[in-house]
């Protein structure tokens, strides 16, 4: 269900992802586990943190936005 839900908003559905997500979730006192909430708060974090991309998004976008996701992986 949550790999569905990440790559329906565009994400992978890494452990990564799912911590940056989950800690998002706890850090603003998110308890509720319905799908509106974690889609919600997936769209949040990858708007102010970041997530990595699925494969289907990474297929679907322009070579200067995969340019900038490549770059960023090499500086980390």
């Amino acid at each position: 269900m949550l790999k569905e839900l990440f790559e329906s908003h565009g994400f992978s559905d890494t452990l990564t992802n799912r911590a940056k997500v989950d800690r998002y979730r706890k850090d603003h006192g998110l308890t509720d586990y319905s799908l509106e909430t974690i889609g919600h708060a997936i769209d949040t974090v990858a708007e102010h943190l970041g997530l990595e991309p699925s494969d289907e998004a990474i297929a679907k976008m322009s070579s200067h936005a995969y340019r900038k996701i490549v770059e960023r992986e090499f500086k980390e």
